[in-house]
């Protein structure tokens, strides 16, 4: 964990770490347990996706059909800003998270948005349209935030806080 790649703030935020193999290959099965020991550490989130098997074909195709299945180019980039949706409301200053899918599937993100203000829920769920929520804007908050819920092709993501003026 002395390597400089461990600190990437980035790896905190992937989705597609799978860490698998064969309970019963002694090849693999003693440096897992370290290896997720170190990743646990240093915070990066990882799928432990073991198996009762061995060093084995039927292992090897199980985990890649679960690692494509579900998480796999299903990463999600959340960002919120202050602003107005220009094809809704153009005058008017609303929280607008934009939902971003990192991959070249072909439908565009939906499920809700959460937003936060202050670190509290604002209002429910917002859907997601085009890759974007709205909330309007009401007065009172310094911060807000916004957690996307994922969808059947994409995974959850959460948005930096950004300061409201």
């Amino acid at each position: 964990m002395t390597s400089p790649l461990w600190q990437n703030p980035a790896l905190k935020t992937r989705l597609g770490l799978e860490i698998g193999g064969g309970n019963f290959d002694e090849l693999t099965v003693p440096g897992i347990n370290d290896y997720e020991a170190s990743l646990a550490a240093a915070g990066i989130p990882f799928t432990d996706a073991r198996l009762d098997a061995g060093h084995e074909w039927y292992t090897w195709r199980q985990l890649l059909y679960d690692y494509a299945t579900t998480v796999a180019f299903r990463h999600t980039t959340t960002s919120v800003r202050i602003g107005a949706a220009r094809w809704r409301h153009p005058r008017r200053e609303e929280l607008v998270a934009t939902v971003s899918g990192d991959s070249t599937e072909a439908a565009p993100p939906a499920g809700t948005v959460q937003f936060y203000v202050d670190g509290r829920k604002a209002g429910r769920p917002r859907p997601v349209e085009r890759g974007v929520a709205l909330l309007p804007l009401a007065s009172g908050g310094s911060s807000a935030s916004a957690m996307y819920s994922g969808d059947n092709y994409y995974n959850g993501s959460t948005s930096p806080t950004v300061s409201v003026p």
